[in-house]
């Protein structure tokens, strides 16, 4: 029968072949990745998480500093990369930091611009080097 076959066309046939194969090897590689035990959340999660939003509800009273907000977000996502299944949930853990020190320096740039107490140059630029760390770590 394949002798019937121009040569072009069984030459299409075998390569359609050959790429539904590399597909399925593919798909099957995806699927085993996904099927990799899931890691036990760390217990330091929990506590890191807790840190963090207690430490910003102090913050937000004046009675902690800025750097106790760097401490606790960096330990929270630390506790989640340490806890992550897949790559992109240790993505998710550091952009969330990345989040957390925007909306500091941010707080903080306002105040600076403006002169007000809690934005001085030493807290502007020490959440500067946060906010700039947590680009780095959301590119790993």
């Amino acid at each position: 029968m394949f002798e019937k076959l121009h040569h072009g066309k069984l030459l299409s046939g075998v390569a359609a072949l050959i790429m539904l194969a590399i597909g399925a090897a593919v798909w099957e590689a995806r699927a085993d990745a996904e099927k990799q035990p899931a890691v036990k959340p760390s217990p330091l999660l929990e506590p890191a998480k807790q840190a963090y939003k207690s430490t910003t509800a102090a913050y937000d009273l004046g009675s902690v500093g800025f750097a106790d907000l760097y401490f606790w977000s960096r330990r929270w996502m630390d506790a989640e990369v340490a806890s992550a299944n897949t790559p992109t949930q240790q993505h998710a853990a550091k952009d969330a930091h990345l989040e957390r020190m925007k909306n500091l320096h941010g707080k903080i740039a306002a105040l600076h611009k403006e002169g007000i107490v809690g934005g001085e140059a030493e807290k502007f630029y020490a959440t500067k080097y946060f906010l700039e760390e947590a680009k780095l770590l959301a590119k790993q």
